[in-house]
């Protein structure tokens, strides 16, 4: 009942058993933010039975090291499901890794493809992949008070992080607001990318009481600029 930065996957024909999947971090009381799976007939009443959660386990030498910030993506192609989830290293830097489930259930082996991005302040990832393009934003938020959200794209996941990416342009940024997590999936039959991007107070670490959060939903035709 602690769903934190959920990401829910809605299937029309049911996947594996369920229409609504949701791969979450539950947080205030487990211990930051390690990744759940669960899964919905209806979308209100969630079920993990027949799934080792936490799927991805608290890393060694926490709290220097913890996971946080999930995204789910399916790819049709392959029927297989794709859960991404932010990595902070004791170093200081930021990881992104993924792992792959067929069943709903159980889950391969975590890839990273994203690897010490420098200093703690990069937040959530967002995947989905358009033709035989992989396209990836991040959410940093080093230069705060200015956010900033950037998109890569490559032919494959593990090369994403060898693009030189493109800075977003977002319409309509809340006065006095930075953003903070974003989901964002593209939409075939109008051919255009959907984003709901989440703005949190601009000096703030994300955390309570000083977030006083906004939701803003936007469109784009090229992963760049937003209204």
């Amino acid at each position: 009942d602690q769903f934190a930065h959920s990401s829910i996957w809605y299937f029309p024909t049911a996947w594996n058993g369920a229409k609504y999947y949701n791969w979450y971090t539950p947080y205030p009381s487990e211990a930051d933010e390690n990744p759940y799976l669960a899964y919905s007939s209806d979308g209100i009443t969630w079920d993990d039975s027949g799934i080792s959660n936490p799927l991805v386990p608290q890393p060694a030498n926490y709290p220097s090291n913890y996971n946080s910030d999930t995204d789910f993506w399916y790819d049709s192609e392959t029927d297989t499901a794709y859960l991404f989830w932010r990595y902070k290293n004791q170093a200081g830097n930021t990881d992104f890794f993924y792992v792959k489930s067929g069943d709903g259930r159980t889950v391969s082996d975590s890839t990273k493809i994203f690897s010490d991005l420098p200093n703690d302040e990069w937040a959530s990832i967002t995947v989905e992949k358009i033709d035989t393009l992989y396209h990836a934003w991040i959410v940093t938020i080093k230069d705060r008070p200015t956010y900033r959200l950037f998109h890569y794209q490559a032919e494959t996941l593990e090369t994403l992080e060898l693009d030189s990416p493109d800075t977003c342009v977002l319409d309509d940024v809340p006065a006095g607001k930075g953003i903070w997590h974003v989901s964002i999936k593209y939409d075939s039959i109008y051919d255009q990318l959907i984003g709901i991007f989440n703005f949190t107070d601009a000096t703030s670490s994300g955390t309570a009481p000083n977030q006083n959060g906004l939701q803003r939903f936007a469109t784009s035709l090229d992963g760049v600029n937003w209204d």
